[in-house]
């Protein structure tokens, strides 16, 4: 009976509450921040947030056998959660009209538009943005208001289920870091990706350590031509936060692709 619930038994609302309560106490998000703006307790917090936002979350978490809150940033939180095949990444930001270039709402919209919110929309889809991004399952908003209050305090938190890729960490990330640090000056000095492949032609230093890289975290052979194309249609669409960081691995068998998420 155990090892049936283990493999079948899907998410209760105690897990998520416990996921929405990791989530209040990290302070670093304008989210968790824009929530826990009152004396009360936290848990007290957690269970009203998912209390007046059951539907969304029902919605969200249709499928799920666990969420777990992976961490927060100064625009928002991400979650993991994991169905009984596939792993997902769930984003809770404020919408906030003052960070509009760089808000969840400006993400998404990039991202939606190119891919619809399937992945049999993204095979047929004829722009090439549908590749720099993540894949959009579903999107849609939760409200928070304090209950022991007057005021008019609705507070507006966009949700966002989307793709999750394999993350890039220790010696291979720095390495990447510089590598896109290079590939940031080319781009803003006006470079194409041909003059970039080209220069890198000559180099032999930097070709090996493009050689070495995408093999150590087995990527196709054309990656570092995909990544600087990436880079530069993300760029057209305002999305300009390029470090190792917001990077990860889209594997199609085993070979992978770079993909910023973030």
């Amino acid at each position: 009976m155990k090892l049936y619930k283990l493999l079948f038994e899907n998410i209760n609302e105690d897990d998520v509450i416990k996921a929405i309560f990791n989530m209040l106490k990290d302070k670093i998000s304008r989210t968790a921040r824009y929530i826990t703006g009152s004396n009360k307790n936290i848990m007290d917090l957690a269970k009203s947030f998912y209390d007046q936002n059951k539907t969304e979350w029902d919605k969200i978490l249709k499928n799920a056998t666990s969420i777990e809150h992976l961490g927060g940033g100064a625009m928002g939180n991400a979650f993991n959660v994991k169905t009984k095949d596939k792993n997902y990444i769930l984003k809770l930001e404020v919408e906030d009209d003052s960070y509009s270039d760089f808000s969840s709402k400006s993400r998404a919209t990039v991202a939606s538009t190119a891919l619809f919110s399937t992945p049999k929309a993204r095979k047929t889809q004829k722009t090439k943005i549908a590749a720099a991004v993540p894949m959009i399952y579903d999107q849609g908003s939760m409200t928070f208001r304090e209950k022991d209050t007057k005021e008019i305090d609705l507070k507006e938190i966009s949700w966002t289920l989307m793709e999750k890729f394999e993350t890039i960490e220790g010696t291979a990330q720095y390495a990447l870091n510089d590598l896109i640090s290079y590939i940031v000056d080319e781009i803003y000095n006006g470079s194409s990706l041909k003059d970039i492949k080209n220069y890198v032609k000559t180099d032999d230093l930097l070709k090996s350590y493009i050689k070495r890289l995408g093999s150590s975290l087995q990527l196709k052979n054309n990656w570092f031509s995909e990544l600087v194309t990436h880079m530069q249609i993300l760029k057209k669409a305002g999305i300009e936060d390029f470090h190792a960081g917001n990077v990860g691995i889209r594997r199609s068998g085993g070979e992978g692709t770079l993909v910023f998420f973030d």
